[in-house]
């Protein structure tokens, strides 16, 4: 891992659009309530207010909720890849849109192996946004410089390292990183410690897509349909591709 002082000397230069997926569920029921956008924003604006506190605006204005909320909740006990419980929650998106539906997918079956319930098969509707991120401050670690390192930050299986090396990132002032995902072979995930690696504050218009996510033990498949030309889109995630060693990492 590198030592401190040494991690600003890979700060570089990032911009890209990145792809995020939220269930859909939240922002149909509060879009239901109001008769436009504007009047969506003042409604999630009166909820936020109950809400633990969160980086809401940065240096270009304030943000939308989509791109502040993942800031809010704490993750869980054993915290994100690049975060403990106690630090501040980090906003991940994905270069790929595939990449970041099979980070939701390993989620699902996360859930599912760690419930003492009997869950049934279930659909659930996502939506896919996509976002502009630019940052000076940034670190590249799926980058040459942190080739040897790879397998411990992507470690499928403990986030030990990637935790360390996340707080040495956020503490030497980086805004965003990219790494290479756990779950998505050769995929691209990246994080924002910070609100001001936003290039936008709002979600670029016209590039969200809604999908019916449908949920089993050992399969999560995402379907859309074209409205257009009536085609279907699919992508369907086995619970035996997040496997290592034939044992899927059920603790973390």
């Amino acid at each position: 891992m590198p030592a401190k002082q040494e991690i600003k000397k890979h700060f570089q230069k990032y911009e890209n659009e990145i792809y995020r997926l939220v269930e859909g569920q939240y922002f149909i029921s509060t879009r239901k309530l109001v008769d436009s956008d504007a009047e969506q924003e003042l409604l999630e604006s009166i909820l936020d207010n109950s809400k633990p506190a969160a980086p809401i605006k940065n240096s270009k204005g304030n943000l939308h909720y989509l791109l502040y909320t993942p800031f809010r909740y704490p993750p869980l006990k054993t915290g994100g890849r690049f975060h403990t419980r106690i630090e501040q929650s980090i906003f991940y998106g994905s270069e790929e849109l595939e990449t970041s539906m099979a980070e939701i997918a390993f989620g699902r079956f996360l859930f599912m192996q760690n419930s003492d319930a009997e869950l049934e098969a279930m659909n659930v509707p996502y939506t896919h946004f996509v976002v502009k991120v630019k940052s000076a401050k940034s670190i590249l670690l799926n980058k040459n410089s942190f080739d040897i390192e790879r397998d411990k930050i992507s470690n499928p299986s403990s986030y030990g390292y990637s935790q360390g090396l996340g707080k040495l990132m956020r503490d030497a002032g980086a805004e965003l990183f990219t790494y290479f995902s756990a779950r998505k072979k050769d995929g691209i995930n990246v994080g924002l410690f910070s609100v001001e690696a936003f290039a936008s504050n709002k979600p670029m218009a016209g590039r969200d897509k809604h999908w019916s996510v449908y949920i089993t033990n050992d399969k999560v498949e995402f379907h859309r349909s074209h409205m257009k030309d009536s085609k279907k889109e699919s992508h369907v995630f086995e619970i035996a591709s997040f496997k290592t060693k034939n044992k899927f990492p059920s603790k973390i």
